[in-house]
């Protein structure tokens, strides 16, 4: 297994910049669907960011939401990966490193939201454990 460092960065600047070069891993792209700089600066300023680096690069990232104080509902709101580095355990290395988050943060379940058509996507999730519910979302029970 490779060595990974998990790097918690908010800086709108990064978060862009790794967005940019994994936009098209998105189906659809993340352009085509987001401002990315816009985007960027909601994750910086509301989410928890999480980067993956192996030898100082970054190679994945996860942006996720653990403010549902009352509901206990955390939200991820992705998880990206370099192309290169599909298969490697990183995906599910930071996944589990978010899930840690959210349990530490006293959320009991996660949503996410993710196009049916992505199908590796969908795969990775249903692997993770989560279910589609009746609003089309994700969900996994984590307590």
């Amino acid at each position: 297994m490779m060595s990974w460092d998990l790097v918690r960065d908010s800086n709108k600047d990064e978060i862009l910049a790794f967005l940019k070069v994994v936009s098209d891993t998105f189906y659809p792209p993340l352009n085509s669907r987001v401002d990315l700089h816009d985007y960027s600066e909601k994750l910086a300023n509301d989410a928890i960011n999480y980067f993956l680096v192996i030898d100082g690069r970054r190679i994945a990232h996860a942006a996720y939401y653990c403010n549902d104080f009352l509901g206990k509902v955390a939200f991820i709101s992705s998880i990206s990966i370099f192309k290169e580095f599909y298969g490697s355990g990183a995906a599910s290395f930071i996944f589990e490193k978010v899930v840690e988050s959210c349990k530490e943060n006293g959320m009991k379940m996660i949503r996410l939201e993710v196009d049916d058509q992505n199908v590796k996507a969908v795969r990775f999730y249903r692997k993770q454990g989560f279910k589609h519910n009746e609003a089309g979302l994700m969900e996994k029970i984590i307590s």
